[in-house]
């Protein structure tokens, strides 16, 4: 992101937020998608990411999630978050982001626009079978990262994959 640019994003991010209550950013491409809220710890929430699924999915459980959260849901809770989706057993599960990942350039333009780094929570899918990664058995078929570990190295710093502006490929 170019400083020149930041001006106008911020304007829009800060314009989304009071509209609708969060934005969302999308990192990554279709192979490695990411997006995360950016505005609910205006409401007292952790910031939420998901990985693995494509933007429209994955900004749809986002947005979905940012509606419960603007009526007062506590969506930490699992039953809660599996009742109001629909699901039982639940298929979503929060967990919170290792301080790692925010080393990495993953979350540039919340810690742009925050001045600091939000808290993060990751929304976390289970199997069809309503098993989650840290359970026995899973198999989800999605490369899910799993950011409550820290981080391992490698993307999302690597500068071949994601550069800095000004920096060579």
């Amino acid at each position: 992101m170019s400083d020149r640019h930041w001006p106008v994003l911020r304007a829009a991010i800060s314009d989304h937020i009071r509209n609708v209550g969060w934005a969302l950013q999308g990192v990554g491409d279709p192979t490695t998608p990411w997006i995360y809220t950016i505005g609910l710890c205006d409401r007292g929430h952790p910031e939420l990411i998901i990985t693995g699924i494509n933007f429209h999915a994955g900004g749809t459980v986002l947005n979905r999630i940012g509606t419960c959260v603007r009526r007062g849901l506590n969506v930490s809770n699992p039953s809660l978050l599996a009742k109001e989706f629909g699901h039982d057993p639940a298929v979503l599960n929060l967990r919170p982001v290792d301080p790692t990942w925010h080393d990495t350039h993953l979350f540039n333009i919340a810690r742009s626009y925050w001045g600091s780094d939000p808290a993060t929570m990751q929304v976390v899918m289970a199997d069809k079978e309503g098993r989650f990664p840290w359970d026995t058995g899973h198999q989800l078929g999605i490369d899910q990262p799993q950011l409550w570990e820290p981080w391992p190295g490698g993307w999302p710093n690597d500068p071949v994959i994601n550069p800095e502006p000004g920096t060579a490929t």
